[in-house]
């Protein structure tokens, strides 16, 4: 064969193997990877239980100081600010100061003001949340949720949060959830009779820069007298990587999910 023949052969050959090699999608499961999706999984942890404090402060605001000793050991203070003879809208402030540590064992501090449309059971309510310093067990919350009352006790979140972890590390939700009760509705002092179906998704951003989009497949569903979602299926796709599902079980309350990414599974343990 020819020198310039064989050459150009080497070198069309050397070619195609490293678009085949930089166009080849990951498909395995290692440490590194399962870790993106604990951390997901401890991140949804994390922020749904802030939203059970939100929801429990919105529905029953008209009696305070039940809502602060009941929630929080009394170290919380709770203000309602609305125009006199004029019910809405109305500003909820909850101030946790620098140490408050509630009944569920958690250690808050800073403030969450809620601003609330109308009330929290009317169809076409809405209530915008911010976060003013807040921190729980050291981890801050930051960004701003809006929340739109949907009817058949179905509510729709849409907004942008940072969570800045004790390492400092950030992981940033952008995206749209839909939190629907099945139970304890019109029972909002009480939590452990709660049952709700969460649907929806997400864009995520890691300070490290890794991003992914996170898709709820199955419906999640969370119990007030757990502290683990337990069902419901997640799916995280990321570029040039197969997609991994986490799922969450059949309704057992438990600290276990199983990350499947294509036939390759494994049953991780899910931070409180």
């Amino acid at each position: 064969m020819n020198r310039k023949v064989l050459f150009s052969a080497l070198i069309c050959g050397i070619a195609v193997f490293s678009c085949q090699k930089n166009d080849s999608i990951e498909t395995t499961l290692t440490p590194l990877n399962l870790s993106i999706v604990a951390d997901d999984a401890s991140t949804t942890q994390f922020i749904d239980q802030m939203m059970v404090y939100v929801d429990f402060y919105s529905a029953i605001d008209e009696a305070v100081s039940l809502k602060s000793a009941a929630l929080e050991g009394g170290c919380a203070t709770v203000t309602r600010t609305n125009k006199q003879g004029v019910p809405f809208p109305v500003t909820i402030v909850i101030d946790f100061g620098n140490d408050c540590k509630g009944l569920d064992g958690k250690t808050k501090k800073g403030k969450v003001t809620i601003v609330k449309s109308a009330a929290w059971k009317d169809a076409g309510a809405t209530r915008t949340v911010t976060f003013d310093n807040h921190f729980v067990d050291g981890v801050k919350m930051e960004g701003t949720q809006t929340c739109t009352n949907n009817g058949s006790q179905s509510f729709t979140w849409t907004g942008d949060i940072t969570i800045t972890n004790v390492d400092k590390t950030t992981v940033q939700r952008v995206g749209t959830k839909t939190r629907k009760y099945l139970g304890g509705f019109d029972t909002p002092s009480v939590l452990t009779d709660d049952v709700i179906q969460v649907t929806g998704s997400c864009t995520v951003t890691k300070s490290d820069k890794t991003t992914y989009s996170r898709t709820i497949l199955i419906p999640l569903i969370k119990k007030g007298d757990c502290d683990f979602i337990t069902e419901g299926v997640v799916e995280i796709s990321k570029t040039g990587a197969e997609k991994y599902t986490l799922d969450y079980g059949k309704g057992t309350c438990d600290n276990k999910a199983t990350v499947t990414r294509g036939t390759v599974k494994k049953e991780i343990e899910l931070k409180k």
